[in-house]
């Protein structure tokens, strides 16, 4: 999947109104304001926090509970969604009528037959319409990508622990795992297989070149988060990715003099770079075709292998 690769285009009128403003929503907004993008306003379920934050944050900025209002009142060309994921669909939908470019968290549906909905809505009307796998704009997969070809990938073992997770792994954590092995192995699989589900699970499957995918999730229990990749060449070469720190062990293959790879990121880069990247492409027909694709494929891929959760065999 092309990831970072494509062009950036001229840069539009980059004023937002913000559907939501919950944890994550707050990040979402803090990178699109540090991205140049002006908030122009703000759709919330008015809990308290939320309105003491908007008015600390963005003071003066209208702040309403009705998303149609807001878009009756103001005429910014972006609509960025971090609601529920159970909402996603109804105010992508509503943005996209009002002709607006949308970013949503993802999953963008819950139903790939949404997705394909909307997508179309997108299209035909020349609109953006991103849903946002932070973590395929994480430097590391850069490096990664760069690193080891699609033909190099012998083995992908993702394990994530996110405890006091609110939702099922397999809709909160399951996409960006997904997402990020189809970059990778540049192969969107004919279908995955997932056991478990709710607070663990598990997803498997093996490409048509033979590399094998490993995917396990938690989303309860003690301890910290830690999300950890360790992909492996089918020279043997080994690479792990966790958190934030990329590590290369040494192999013979090494040119003499090389070092293996040490790198570390700054945690707030990956939000950063996808937010500033959908900005740069919003105009790019080419770059929103691609992400629409993934997008709807992984929720396909989910969709049904939930339909027929299985146990992975010994």
């Amino acid at each position: 999947m092309n990831v970072l690769t494509l062009p950036p285009s001229s840069q539009p009128d980059s004023s937002c109104l913000f559907f939501g403003a919950g944890n994550w929503g707050r990040n979402v907004i803090t990178a699109f304001t540090a991205c140049g993008a002006t908030a122009s306003g703000f759709a919330v379920n008015g809990t308290a926090s939320t309105l003491t934050w908007l008015s600390t944050a963005h003071p003066g900025v209208p702040v309403s509970t009705d998303p149609r209002q807001l878009l009756a009142t103001d005429d910014a060309p972006t609509v960025v969604i971090t609601t529920p994921k159970e909402t996603h669909v109804a105010l992508a939908e509503l943005a996209l009528s009002d002709g607006r470019h949308v970013f949503v968290e993802k999953p963008m549906a819950l139903d790939p037959a949404d997705g394909r909905r909307l997508t179309a809505m997108a299209e035909n009307r020349g609109l953006a319409l991103f849903t946002g796998f932070t973590y395929l704009y994480h430097p590391a997969v850069e490096r990664l990508r760069a690193a080891v070809g699609p033909d190099d990938v012998a083995a992908l073992r993702f394990a994530w622990h996110r405890p006091a997770l609110e939702g099922p792994v397999e809709w909160e954590l399951l996409p960006h795992d997904v997402a990020l092995a189809i970059t990778l192995t540049d192969e969107i699989p004919h279908a995955i297989c997932v056991s478990g589900g709710g607070d663990t699970a598990r997803c498997w499957w093996t490409t048509s070149r033979g590399a094998t995918v490993s995917i396990e999730l938690t989303g309860a229990g003690p301890g910290p988060k830690r999300k950890q990749l360790t992909l492996t060449t089918a020279s043997g070469e080994s690479w792990e990715w966790s958190d934030h720190r990329l590590r290369q062990t040494p192999d013979g293959n090494r040119p003499p003099g090389a070092d293996p790879v040490d790198a570390q990121f700054a945690p707030n880069l990956p939000l950063l770079r996808e937010v500033q990247w959908f900005l740069d492409h919003r105009t790019d027909r080419r770059a929103m075709r691609t992400d629409m694709s993934l997008s709807v494929a992984v929720t396909d891929l989910i969709k049904r292998a939930l339909s027929t959760r299985q146990e992975r065999p010994a």
